[in-house]
């Protein structure tokens, strides 16, 4: 169970109320698929000492990356240290499921920092899927502290993009980083924040311990509440007493399922204020169409999670994005997105459907009519609709889109006297007299919500 005070603080969007710190539990899950640096180092001391590159020692730690790294560098030279990590998969790791909902939530202001213990991209990939842009600074090392921002992703101990003899830090390397002002700055600005989550953690705290331990000793007292989340030993392993986690503090669960159950509860707030805002536009003075309730649209948008719900936002509000953060909503925004709500709520109702919505931004309903759903934003009616025309054009899925767009807030709309759509067959351009709008019907959103059966 997540505790409340995790779920306040994500609810509330409070602007970066939690800091999360992830260790190599993070980078287990598919599709980012790595191993534990007990593994790497276990494997890369085998294949050294096999090769006649290093001394075989009874006395070293084969599953301390550090200490064979170390191991390494007395008895070969740092060259050896790239033979510790599948280099490539590292570099070209894609992000699971927790680590793309944790920077939504950076893009959302929910999450004002991230530090990762890890070396691999996965994070980085993570923001590009996400379209962060410059949204969210990348810091390492090498970067010292001018990059700092609002919102942060850290690599405490770089990553393997950096220079390859340092890919893997020995013994010597983590004290001299302990020493280092850069490392005890970042712990003290990673841990500022009300709540402090440290997730993928092992019994160890993987052989990055002595750098979350600095983490641990910056904590502000009485100021911080720490969280831990491991499917380990729980509040009784040597680390979670080093953090001086008990009972109440301890959540058993993996990092995907953990990051889950957080977006799902930072979903639900979002929903409610959709729905309030979708409530309120047809209680304006200029509202003259009929009324509904939209609480039925919960479950449907509910459904997509928070990546999917971040998508249709910026599908169905035109935006060249991956992932549109509702915290950047203006209220004319929200209120966009509201009035397709409605709309969507009236067909529903009117055919008495269960609606569902894609992450590609149409909704069924129930089967018996599909819809593809566009807000033009003052744009002119026929650069929205060479847009999505283009849409049909371009998408890999392209045959799954349906057939009938509903448009809204376009201006300019052209009259019916235009080229009939079944000249030819085939996508064309709008203005394009010899194809016209091919297959696709094009609707009008005020036209829908006067007469919902228009769709069906």
């Amino acid at each position: 169970m997540i505790p409340s005070k995790i779920l306040t603080a994500v609810s509330r969007a409070t602007g970066g109320g939690l800091t999360v710190i992830l260790g190599a539990g993070c980078s287990l899950e598919r599709p980012t698929d790595l191993k534990l640096a007990t593994y790497y180092a276990h494997e890369g001391y085998r294949r050294l000492v096999a090769d006649n590159r290093v001394p075989e020692d009874d006395d070293l730690d084969d599953g301390d990356l550090a200490a064979v790294a170390s191991h390494c560098v007395s008895h070969a030279s740092r060259d050896a240290l790239r033979e510790l990590l599948p280099v490539a998969p590292f570099r070209t790791a894609e992000p699971n499921g927790g680590t793309l909902i944790v920077v939504a939530l950076m893009r959302e202001d929910i999450v004002r920092t991230v530090v990762t213990l890890n070396l691999d991209m996965s994070p980085n990939h993570a923001l590009a899927q996400l379209s962060s842009g410059s949204d969210i600074a990348e810091l390492t090392p090498q970067d010292g502290f001018s990059q700092y921002g609002a919102k942060n992703l850290v690599y405490l101990h770089g990553t393997v993009a950096e220079q390859p003899d340092y890919w893997i830090l020995t013994k010597e390397d983590l004290e001299l980083a302990e020493a280092s002002g850069w490392h005890q700055v970042m712990a003290v600005l990673a841990t500022a924040a009300p709540v402090t989550l440290f997730a993928g953690m092992g019994s160890k705290a993987n052989v990055f311990a002595q750098s979350v331990q600095w983490l641990a000793e910056k904590l502000p007292e009485g100021q911080t509440d720490v969280y831990l989340a491991s499917l380990d030993d729980g509040p009784v392993s040597d680390f979670a007493m080093s953090l001086k986690i008990d009972d109440a503090h301890y959540i058993k669960l993996g990092w995907c399922e953990l990051m889950q159950s957080i977006g799902h509860r930072v979903c639900q707030e979002m929903i409610s204020n959709l729905l309030q805002a979708a409530e309120a536009v047809q209680q304006e003075p200029g509202w003259t169409h009929p009324n509904v309730n939209c609480t039925l649209l919960e479950g449907p948008l509910l459904r997509l999670g928070l990546l999917g719900l971040g998508r249709v936002r910026a599908v169905w509000l035109g935006e060249h994005s991956k992932y549109l953060p509702q915290h950047n909503l203006s209220r004319g925004e929200l209120n966009r997105f509201a009035e397709l709500l409605v709309v969507a709520a009236i067909v529903a109702v009117h055919l008495d459907s269960d609606p569902s919505i894609s992450t590609f931004g149409a909704i069924d309903f129930s089967g018996r009519s599909n819809i593809l759903v566009r807000s033009g934003g003052g744009r002119s009616w026929t650069t929205l609709e060479s847009q999505v025309l283009n849409e049909y054009r371009t998408a890999v899925d392209a045959h799954l889109l349906p057939r009938k767009a509903v448009l809204a807030h376009a201006t300019n709309r052209p009259d019916e006297t235009r080229v009939p759509t079944d000249i030819v067959e085939g996508l064309g351009h709008p203005d394009d007299i010899a194809v016209g709008d091919a297959d696709v019907v094009f609707l009008d959103f005020d036209e829908v919500l006067v007469d919902p059966g228009r769709v069906a």
